[in-house]
């Protein structure tokens, strides 16, 4: 019996020595699969991120290129604007050219106006005090 006993135990490890070694291969063809999985899906990723920096990069490009065109064209603008308000500012300084010198004219008449009206009342103060002191 001891001898039954211990031919099955012998059986029993043989059999589970050899379920051990099958679970081990499987194990080590699961790692196997598994690495190459990952690295599939890895270089899936590396490709995915490619794709995206190179779309982005494409993206910023066209964007600094629609930037710059609107930064022209608002320097395009500014610059008719300030020509512009240069035109305005000679036409603005030309009307008040005339201005002062309209009204510097019309002072130089009124002071001459003045000074003729003082001459005179001073001319008949002076006729009258020589009447007087005959």
């Amino acid at each position: 019996m001891i001898a039954e006993h211990m031919t099955r135990l012998s059986g029993e490890i043989a059999a589970l020595h050899s379920n051990r070694a099958e679970l081990i291969g499987d194990l080590a063809r699961g790692s196997n699969d598994l690495s190459t999985s990952v690295a599939a899906f890895c270089s899936q990723l590396a490709k995915g991120r490619r794709g995206m920096a190179k779309r982005a990069k494409s993206e910023g490009m066209a964007f600094l290129k629609n930037l710059k065109s609107e930064v022209n064209a608002r320097r395009r603008e500014v610059a008719v604007d300030l020509r512009g308000l240069a035109k305005v500012r000679r036409g603005m300084a030309k009307r008040a050219k005339s201005e002062r010198m309209a009204f510097l004219k019309n002072l130089k008449s009124e002071v001459n106006a003045r000074r003729s009206e003082v001459a005179m009342d001073l001319s008949e103060v002076r006729r009258s005090w020589s009447a007087r002191s005959c």
